[in-house]
């Protein structure tokens, strides 16, 4: 393990940053094209912004957060991938032995994090799981101390409410239905009685009635019911699932209700469900997976073949369905990937 000592010294640095003089539009610009070409998955981007020293690093992410009014907004998805970048170079420079210089851009990215928090309200879901997932991911990392100092910052974001609460035994729940007992077929094909799958749909209600923005709930709860054979309940949870601030439970959201009208012979409805969700999260493979299927079956075999090709073209895929079991503190690389597809063009 990695001899870290130091507590995170965010407040230290922005108090640094904050009197500043501004940039030149050359650095605002140049960080602008470091954070497009790394949405595009360029990774030259990661290597490009670690060469550069510390002070300038302080210049680039005051550019951002202190951009001129009549200047090209920060999006929230620019902002995050911003944060992702840091975060990655951090990562990287962890592995390579470069403590110091990890350091200074793990700050960068909490800066970032914390401004998007305040600025867009609808990131505290993704910016929750970019905590999770990058504390586990530093203590994986042997930077125990700072995961462990990330996770105390955090707490105003991540303070579990009794709708976080009642999710997390649902899911513990969802997880032996689908690992340890499976209950037994019923009705339709996939439809079956099981008993740790009802109590897990009893903890998602209590989520929802505790917290009805918590649409990850909607969407076990909605896929535990889509199983369960209750089908109108199913769509309800899953159409409050689509409007989630993450494309990642729209896409399943949306896979989830496509399937629903499969199953009931209501092709061209399942077809537009599909093609929705692979819109929404054009990365995933189950999506283009579902789709080609389907217009295999309806006799449109060049038309799926398309589909496949088209999914075999991607460079990365992230599907949401990989981690749906998953938690940030056991798999943080797959989260942090999931996170990075939420930006990527």
């Amino acid at each position: 393990m990695l001899p870290f000592t130091r507590a995170l010294c965010i407040a230290a640095l922005i108090s640094v940053g904050a009197g500043a003089q501004a940039p030149p539009d050359r650095i605002a610009a140049t960080y602008r094209e470091l954070v497009d070409d790394y949405r595009h998955r360029n990774p030259a981007a990661v290597q490009r912004l670690a060469a550069l020293p510390a002070l300038d690093i302080r210049l680039l992410v005051d550019s951002a957060l202190n951009a001129p009014d009549e200047s090209a907004p920060w999006t929230r998805d620019a902002l995050l991938g911003a944060a992702m970048l840091h975060t990655d170079v951090c990562l990287w420079l962890l592995g390579s032995g470069h403590t110091d210089a990890a350091f200074v851009h793990l700050n960068a990215a909490i800066r970032v994090v914390e401004a998007l928090t305040v600025r867009d309200r609808s990131s505290q879901t993704v910016v929750a799981l970019w905590y999770r997932a990058v504390s586990a991911a530093l203590i994986k990392s042997g930077a125990r101390v700072w995961g462990d100092d990330l996770i105390k910052r955090s707490q105003p974001v991540l303070d579990q409410s009794v709708g976080e609460a009642a999710f997390a035994r649902g899911l513990d729940m969802e997880i032996v239905a689908c690992e340890v007992d499976p209950g037994v077929p019923s009705g339709a094909p996939g439809m079956r009685l099981s008993t740790p799958l009802s109590a897990a749909s009893t903890f998602f209600e209590d989520a929802l009635r505790q917290d009805a923005s918590l649409h990850k709930a909607a969407l076990h709860l909605g896929r535990s019911r889509m199983l369960l054979g209750t089908l109108a309940d199913a769509r309800r949870s899953l159409e409050a699932a689509a409007e989630s601030p993450l494309a990642s439970d729209r896409y399943l959201a949306l896979l989830y209700l496509g399937s629903i009208e499969e199953q009931a012979g209501r092709l061209d409805e399942a077809e537009a469900r599909y093609r929705a969700a692979v819109s929404t999260f054009p990365w995933g493979q189950s999506g283009p997976l579902a789709l080609a299927r389907l217009l295999g079956r309806t006799d449109r075999e060049t038309d799926s073949r398309a589909v496949v090709a088209g999914m075999l073209e991607r460079r990365r895929l992230a599907d949401p369905l990989w981690t749906y079991l998953a938690s940030p503190a056991k798999e943080p690389g797959a989260f942090l990937e999931l996170i990075r597809a939420e930006i990527w063009q």
